[in-house]
């Protein structure tokens, strides 16, 4: 249960915390500022994003907001208050794995969870795993697919995502750091980008070694189109381009067989 008003009247917003509590002071802040995850209450607003957009989550009472509640009370000193009231409960999720586990040429992963509608995040990375091994079930004798649970939420903090990947990498380390490590994630909207860059490995597959990073690329969709429907209910099955679907799969499987030969 949660509730969130300005002056008295009730503002639309979402809970993106993990710890129940009621406040009375927030700090109203856009995606592009610092955000702590740990220490403070906050107003969260994705910008880029014409719903609300679940985009940061933190520890201690805080809520995302819409674009058009935050520009009317970032400058204002209004009494704001709201609450948040938490039932935890303990559930399992799994890291579903297939393929060569021992000596594989490359571990592809893409995570089976998400954060309200999801197609693109990450339905779509979910398609291009199933395409490669249905196009080629031999793939399976020199490859590993890792379809990873708890990779959008978890108590893990400040790294609250990314859950699911950490828990492989504590059992496959040895085989990671043999393999090429390719996350799949958010494709089809928009031209494909291949991504290698440190920072934007640690947004996407936050291994805790990071020395795995050096065998690591992210196939995705350019970051800041993302920003439009992320972690809101406009990430809705139309947006989805089944052209670019089939060519990501097309683009890993010629990478892949050449790679065997």
């Amino acid at each position: 249960e949660y509730h969130l008003e300005v002056k008295g009247k009730k503002m639309t917003a979402v809970p993106v915390c993990f710890e129940p509590g009621q406040i009375d002071k927030f700090e109203i802040v856009s995606t592009e500022e610092n955000i702590e995850f740990n220490n403070k209450n906050y107003l969260i607003c994705n910008l880029s994003c014409q719903s609300i957009s679940r985009h940061t989550f933190t520890n201690k009472v805080s809520f995302a907001i819409g674009r058009n509640d935050y520009s009317k009370v970032k400058n204002e000193n209004e009494k704001i208050t709201g609450y948040v009231d938490i039932d935890k409960y303990e559930y399992q999720s799994r890291n579903v794995i297939v393929g060569n586990t021992n000596n594989p040429q490359n571990i592809f992963y893409s995570h089976i969870d998400t954060v309200e509608n999801g197609s693109i995040d990450n339905l779509s990375g979910v398609l291009v795993m199933l395409n490669l091994i249905s196009t080629d079930a031999k793939l399976l004798d020199s490859n590993l697919f890792v379809f990873a649970g708890n990779e959008e939420l978890s108590y893990d903090f400040p790294t609250y995502w990314g859950y699911g990947y950490r828990q492989f990498e504590k059992e496959y380390k040895n085989v990671m750091t043999q393999a090429n490590n390719i996350v799949i994630d958010c494709i089809g909207f928009g031209k494909l980008h291949i991504y290698k860059e440190v920072e934007i490995l640690e947004l996407g597959f936050p291994l805790s070694d990071k020395s795995l990073f050096e065998r690591s690329q992210m196939f995705s969709c350019d970051l800041n189109s993302l920003m439009t429907i992320y972690h809101s209910k406009l990430d809705t099955l139309d947006l989805i381009d089944w052209r670019l679907i089939d060519e990501t799969t097309d683009v890993l499987y010629t990478m892949s067989k050449k790679q065997s030969t």
